[in-house]
């Protein structure tokens, strides 16, 4: 998320916290899982 962000509502900065969160919970490459993102691990420890 943004360092620097000015949200017109609290509505609209907890939207933009829920995508933030699902991009970084999902999408986004970890270090701590060998670079792969949570799906990536999640799929190769289940195979």
């Amino acid at each position: 998320m943004p360092d620097l962000y000015l949200f017109n509502n609290l509505e609209q900065a907890r939207r933009m916290t829920e995508k933030w969160l699902t991009i970084y919970n999902t999408e986004r490459p970890h270090e701590a899982l060998n670079n792969m993102t949570p799906i990536e691990f999640k799929t190769q420890k289940q195979a």
